[in-house]
């Protein structure tokens, strides 16, 4: 039971950590010659209705990483194997997602950093949710 609670503790802070880079990050967007940057709150896509100066593509992405980011933790804290695989495909999705976009756009609207933890994130959910529904199983067989 121990390593089920460190599990759900790993996974909801990881979640925590997307949950506040999106409500307190931002977009910066350096402009030529040195002559300034450009920042764009990653909150101001989910709540204005100009998206806040960003792609229609990537405030879908946002919307869905929050999302995935939500439920990652509701479904962790159930204690159910069907829901840690549900854990790790929508973890895995918005991962694939993520990879789709950078690929089709060819550049991103975060800084480096946020996007980095925007993919790596969530695909450590999805491996730490696959070792919850080991651990689920072990407990059961092992009878509590």
């Amino acid at each position: 039971m121990k390593k089920i609670r460190i599990i759900q503790v790993i996974i909801s802070v990881i979640a925590a950590i997307v949950l506040l880079v999106i409500a307190f990050g931002k977009s910066v967007l350096y402009l030529p010659f040195g002559s300034g940057a450009i920042e764009y709150p990653y909150i101001n896509a989910l709540i204005k209705s100009d998206h806040g100066g960003f792609r229609e593509n990537f405030v879908t992405f946002l919307w869905l990483l929050l999302i995935t980011m939500l439920l990652s933790v509701v479904f962790t804290w159930i204690k159910k194997k069907i829901f840690s695989l549900l854990t790790t495909a929508i973890c895995t999705g918005i991962a694939v997602y993520d990879i789709i976009m950078l690929v089709r756009v060819k550049s991103s609207q975060g800084n480096e950093l946020n996007d980095w933890l925007f993919l790596l994130f969530p695909i450590i959910i999805a491996i730490m949710s696959l070792v919850l529904v080991r651990n689920l199983k072990q407990n059961e067989v092992g009878g509590g």
